[in-house]
């Protein structure tokens, strides 16, 4: 009998049934092809660079931000034997999440607070952070009362119209889709419905096009918008001059003036080895490597019974996970002509 079970325990070994836990080693499953490959290549770059030396290995999976894709290399790095996860996006990470069994995930480059798990961990800003962020100071500290909201169609996008529209009165939304290549009819709807400020939500190229339709159309008033803003590659996409008098959420990183040693040595580091410049993406990327880095030396076993106990000074200032989500300080900034100047302070 003794025989027997040892056969059947090899075949299982040969035929990778039974897999041994890779303890050193973190499964990235990222979008580095896709709409979104910019922000893939940033988050890449960062565990690269976070990773480089260290005691945990990135094994490194693109999802081309294609949920069955993800899937499939959620899988394959299963099979792997390897339980932790770095992964990139939104849909992506609704996908994987139902899947998570004992593996431990934390999702980055996804707003949506409809991603939850008791294991999966998200460093990462919401949507709806965001949305009750801006929402609030326009209402209480601009003293705004009317608001035109145009926000992309898909979950992040209507997480953020629901939220920001609790707290102000919303007198015209239009949508747009992440493709879209054309706004002058939301535009236009948003601007005769004469609003104090105007709001967009959203990400892609679409996200950037919007900003410079509203400029072409003639609007110079106030505007409104997320984090997205904040992303060198969509700023400077936009351009800076069809930035006047906006207002948007931002974390403290700042590539061009770093504010902590941590922050001036990753900015230089990334420059040096990519010959780019690094953002806050990267940012949330390198800070969330450390933390599972410290974490898996404290407890292999069960690392959401330990990560929440970590307080990090990393990139982004001081970081620490709560309740599944990384805590960091951010501030609302705002572009007058041609300078950025912090104009709230949030902890």
């Amino acid at each position: 009998m003794k025989i027997i079970i040892l056969i059947l325990f090899s075949v299982l070994i040969l035929f990778g049934c039974i897999t041994e836990v890779q303890q050193d080693k973190v499964g990235a499953i990222i979008f580095l092809t896709g709409s979104q490959s910019a922000l893939g290549e940033e988050v890449n770059n960062a565990l690269i660079l976070a990773s480089e030396g260290k005691g945990l290995q990135i094994i490194v999976e693109d999802s081309e931000d294609n949920p069955q894709k993800a899937i499939s290399a959620f899988e394959k790095l299963k099979s792997q034997g390897i339980n932790k996860f770095i992964i990139t996006g939104d849909q992506v990470n609704y996908a994987i999440t139902p899947l998570i069994k004992d593996e431990f995930v934390i999702a980055t480059v996804a707003a949506s607070s409809g991603i939850k798990n008791e294991k999966n961990y998200r460093a990462w800003l919401t949507t709806k952070t965001q949305a009750d962020l801006m929402s609030n100071f326009a209402v209480n500290e601009l003293k705004l009362d009317k608001f035109s909201l145009i926000y992309i169609n898909n979950v992040y996008g209507e997480e953020y119209k629901q939220t920001f529209s609790k707290k102000a009165n919303v007198i015209s939304s239009q949508s747009y889709g992440i493709a879209d290549s054309e706004f002058k009819t939301q535009v236009t709807k948003a601007i005769n419905s004469n609003p104090d400020a105007i709001v967009v939500a959203g990400f892609g190229t679409a996200y950037s096009l919007v900003f410079k339709t509203l400029r072409e159309q003639g609007y110079t008033g106030i505007i409104l918008t997320d984090a997205t803003l904040s992303i060198p590659f969509f700023f400077d996409g936009i351009g800076i001059e069809n930035l006047n008098n906006t207002y948007y959420v931002s974390t403290l990183f700042d590539a061009q003036n770093p504010s902590s040693s941590e922050m001036s040595n990753f900015v230089n580091s990334y420059k040096e080895k990519f010959g780019k410049e690094a953002g806050w993406t990267g940012a949330f990327a390198y800070d969330a490597y450390s933390i599972l880095l410290e974490a898996n030396s404290i407890c292999t076993e069960n690392l959401d019974e330990c990560i929440g106990n970590i307080s990090h000074t990393g990139v982004l200032g001081e970081v620490r996970f709560k309740d599944g989500e990384m805590k960091v300080p951010l501030q609302i900034k705002q572009v007058v002509g041609n300078e950025i100047k912090v104009v709230k302070e949030i902890d």
